[in-house]
């Protein structure tokens, strides 16, 4: 096949090499590797909390004990089978001298030591040794890019002791284990055991006659013979090497093994497809060791290159390059602030963790791409870590929660990162273009009722401004708490509010105008009628339960619900109960058909917010039986999935859209839309303005093609509000970089500033709509590319100059597609941007259609000052664009005639050298 698995015995080194074929120059590349001489696995017993100080809040500790530290590699086994061609390596993980054996070792220590008995202070020394078997199992898998290898590991989760075999791992469901995660790996190595395999081509098609055999067979890579004399011989060699210098740790490991090797040696002569531990059961409280403890906590670690730099992992937003940092993959609130001060440390520590930390996020996507054109990603959905701490070492670590004894991932071979998105968005599934009228004009959140919406909006049409939908989330009333404006979560239209839905929704599909609502898997526990549908869920069970007397495996008591509390209570759906799903579809169904259908058919709701996702309990007992641990990050995708199967149903796919904050692996199959959440109403790039466009470009990365954030912001506090500045600046922003133009009052709409409370608001929002509605031919474009390659509309510049160190480091300038750059405003009282144009291509004024004056060449780029008063961002347009970039830039040009043309003052001219110094630029030139 296009992979090879390579195992360099001497250097204990496990390589991954990719063939492209149809390539005339450089066609293999080695995609991952171990580092030499260190085990590339280790498991752990240990424990792992998670604390909840405020639902969707999340906090994680952990302590690791009984890591294992020596690990062997011993079989080869294919597995040749009709969908693709797989391999598996299997040996011994070990743990040395276990503390629960101390005093017993020391005690036979001075036996030994006294009678020089030397092999049985080996012997005594293995017997303390704790120990589990585990298979790595490589898969190539058939796909249009052929570039994507899976890996399954697994490994028997009980411990036994070096003479047994572990105990039978229990399942998910009965396991004592109720908390998860880890930080796990210290320097540990590999010990090449006797029978270490030089695997070249190791996966590769089986021949007929050999497949006949079986399903599974083991290649060897010497003859049974053979092995056996090398065996023999190796065996001789380190009885004389032991007597000469006493037990290291090494040769105690390979003398033990070798001792159980040569005592089976004449069964395994006889037996095909051996799996490498054959030895008597032993009970672990023989050992000293309580029989519930369990290997349920793994690292893997590989190499990496010296300044290799590390992007994705979702939507991050505080971190364009992970080097150098530890990612948790949580799905979770990302709290208010995430690093400002002293607004975080304040939430922190009088509010319960609302602050949030830099690395918290709504979406749970483990999957990265490097400047060394390497890729990997996760496909277990269960809580982990990527530890990049030692990368400029060369090494990374992957740790990773798992009860039930396996881990699941997949490497990615490519040239460049496009390549990289486009193969990991073939398992995530591509998000497909949206529909024709979200592209026609502004999406206005707003809130108050049918008179005070149609007042507005009238405002708003007035000025001119191109309107597509409204959306209005408080459709089912409004409850306010010192919070926020929220809404009450009861899945019925407020008739208080909204007296004549139906006629309102048919009235603005008359002017051309859409209708949004909101949804979340939320229902509010009150005394009102408002609980209604809360009381009905909890009598039939579809809440998530709190855990019983009999623990996570017992019985689950109908009624006893979940209660969470935000200054209101609520309970949260689970999703892994069939029959409250199918009754949860049934909400969203009556909510789409709520204000009936069209003439044509099509209902008048046109689309949702689907919000939340992140708040699934680490403690709550499902209805699959299954770990919370391996479903948390899951929910986001399930709930995501389940509003697509209701846009289907009711007839809207393609028609319609929903928009996530939420995310796991496989949501941009089901996710219309994603937008950022809740940033804070400011300038700063930890969770303002800056952050949202950083979450867009590292969604981008992670299969999330098309997404917009709330224009303004959403997160207010008595001490911050959103000003009129930074509103305009956000929908210049916006226009170009969101896959939809959607405006939103804020948790504070009445401190806020909004789109209508002022004349230049108004103009500004006009404007801006129209620049989105311009570009609208360029983005279907770009919407049809995502839909077949997965590339995003929003784009980090290392997309397309991968080797330029300079682009890739940039994170609040982007491109949209590949030929609009734009470098938007992000800060106070700026009226200047410093723009980097890459190297390689020529750019003009998307405004005049002006060259930029300075020559660009093929290997550095040049940075720019660019004169940007309110209402003329910096645009540039690539020379040798697309039809519809030109086209729609040839349209932006007539725009800014319309306005009265740029003003007569504004430049482009070279960075001068004092900026370059005070801002660093010149180690990058």
């Amino acid at each position: 096949g296009r992979f090879t698995v390579l195992w360099d015995r001497s250097a204990a080194q496990l390589s991954v090499v990719h063939k492209k074929y149809w390539c005339l120059t450089d066609c293999t590349t080695t995609v991952w590797d171990t580092v030499p001489g260190l085990a590339f696995l280790s498991v752990a017993d240990g424990s792992v909390r998670f604390a909840s100080p405020l639902p969707g809040h999340y906090r994680v500790s952990s302590r690791a004990a009984l890591r294992t530290t020596v690990q062997t590699l011993e079989h080869l086994v294919r597995h040749p089978n009709a969908g693709g061609r797989s391999i598996t390596l299997s040996g011994t993980l070990v743990k040395e001298h276990a503390l629960p054996r101390a005093a017993w070792l020391q005690l036979r220590n001075l036996r030994a030591s006294y009678q020089e008995l030397s092999a049985l202070l080996s012997e005594h020394k293995a017997n303390i040794m704790l120990r589990t078997t585990y298979n790595f199992t490589f898969t190539e898998e058939a796909s249009p890019t052929n570039s994507r290898l899976s890996f399954h590991i697994q490994w028997e989760k009980g411990i036994s002791n070096g003479l047994g075999r572990p105990d039978a791992a229990q399942s998910p469901s009965s396991s004592p284990y109720t908390s998860s995660s880890s930080p796990l790996m210290g320097e540990t190595e590999i010990t090449s055991s006797k029978r270490d395999l030089e695997i070249k081509d190791a996966i590769s098609s089986s021949s007929t006659s050999r497949a006949d055999q079986g399903d599974v067979e083991e290649e060897r890579t010497q003859g049974k013979n053979s092995a056996l004399e090398l065996e023999l011989e190796y065996e001789e060699e380190r009885r004389r090497s032991l007597r000469r210098n006493g037990s290291g740790r090494g040769s105690l490991v390979d003398r033990n093994e070798d001792r159980e090797k040569d005592k089976r040696a004449e069964d395994e002569e006889e037996e095909e497809g051996v799996d490498g531990m054959t030895a008597q059961f032993v009970d672990p409280q023989h050992l000293g060791v309580d029989s519930s403890r369990q290997f349920d906590l793994v690292s893997l670690t590989y190499s990496s290159d010296p300044g290799e730099r590390f992007y994705g992992l979702g939507a991050q937003c505080s971190s364009l390059d992970h080097s150098g940092k530890r990612v948790p993959i949580l799905s979770q609130e990302q709290g208010i602030g995430r690093g400002v001060q002293p607004i975080t440390w304040a939430l922190n520590r009088f509010l319960r963790g609302v602050g949030g930390r830099w690395f918290s996020a709504y979406t749970a996507i483990p999957h990265y791409l490097t400047s060394q054109a390497r890729s990997l990603f996760i496909t277990s959905y269960t809580y982990l870590d990527f530890d990049f701490t030692h990368s400029t070492q060369g090494r990374v670590t992957v740790e990773a929660v798992a009860p039930g004894g396996v881990l699941d991932g997949q490497i990615i071979a490519a040239r460049t990162p496009l390549e990289m998105v486009e193969s990991y968005s073939e398992y995530a599934g591509r998000m497909k273009p949206l529909p024709v009228w979200s592209q026609q004009g502004v999406i206005l959140g707003m809130t108050g009722g049918q008179h005070k919406v149609t007042q507005r909006l009238e405002m708003i049409l007035k000025a001119g401004t191109p309107v597509a939908a409204v959306w209005l989330q408080d459709w089912t009333g409004i409850c306010n708490t010192s919070i926020a404006e929220r809404i009450w979560w009861n899945w019925k239209v407020d008739r208080s509010l909204y007296p004549d839905w139906e006629g309102f929704a048919r009235t603005l599909r008359s002017q051309g105008i859409h209708l949004l609502t909101y949804v979340n898997p939320f229902l509010m526990k009150h005394e009102s009628e408002k609980g209604d549908l809360y009381r009905e869920a909890e009598q039939k069970g579809y809440l998530i339960q709190r855990p019983t007397r009999a623990g996570l495996g017992g019985e689950l008591r109908v009624g006893e619900a979940y209660v969470m509390s935000q200054e209101v209570k609520f309970g949260l759906l689970d999703l892994s109960n069939p029959e409250g799903v199918t009754w949860l579809e049934g909400l969203i169904r009556d909510m789409a058909l709520s204000a009936g259908r069209d003439k044509d058919g099509t209902p008048l709701v046109s689309g949702w917010m689907a919000d939340f996702g992140e708040y699934l309990p680490f403690d709550a007992p499902l209805a699959s039986g299954e770990a919370p641990v391996e479903a948390h990050n899951r929910y986001p995708e399930d709930w995501a999935a389940l509003n697509r199967r209701v846009l289907k149903e009711v007839g809207l796919e393609g028609l319609g859209l929903f928009f996530s904050r939420s995310a796991a692996q496989r949501s941009p199959a089901h996710s219309p839309l994603i937008w950022m959440g809740d940033q804070m109403v400011s300038w700063d790039n930890h969770d303002g303005i800056k952050s949202a466009l950083l979450g867009q470009l590292q969604a981008g990365l992670s299969g999330l093609a098309l997404s917009h954030s709330d224009i303004g912001g959403y997160t207010a506090l008595p001490t911050r509000v959103r000003s009129e500045q930074l509103l305009l600046r956000w929908m210049e922003m916006s226009a170009f970089s969101d896959a939809i133009f959607r405006t939103h009052q804020g948790n504070r709409p009445f401190h806020n500033i909004q789109v209508w409370d002022s004349p230049a608001s108004l103009s500004h929002l006009a404007r801006f709509a129209a620049v989105h509605v311009a570009l609208g031919p360029y983005r279907r474009s770009l919407m049809v590319e995502a839909s077949t390659s997965g590339a995003p509309l929003a784009r980090a510049l290392l997309l397309h100059y991968p080797q330029d160190r300079t682009a890739c480091s940039l994170a609040h300038q982007f491109l949209l597609g590949r030929d609009l750059l734009v470098v938007p405003v992000l800060d106070l009282n700026v009226t200047k941007v410093h723009a980097y144009l890459p190297p390689g291509d020529m750019w003009r004024d998307v405004w005049t259609g002006e060259r930029c004056p300075h020559h660009i060449s093929a290997f550095s780029g040049l940075w720019v000052t660019v004169d940007a008063p309110l209402g003329w961002p910096a645009v540039f347009l690539r020379e040798g664009a697309t039809r519809e970039a030109t086209d729609c830039a040839k349209t932006l040009k007539q725009l800014s005639t319309k306005w009265g043309g740029v003003p007569a003052d504004r430049q482009i001219v070279l960075m001068d050298a004092a900026h370059k110094l005070i801002l660093g630029y010149f180690d990058h030139l």
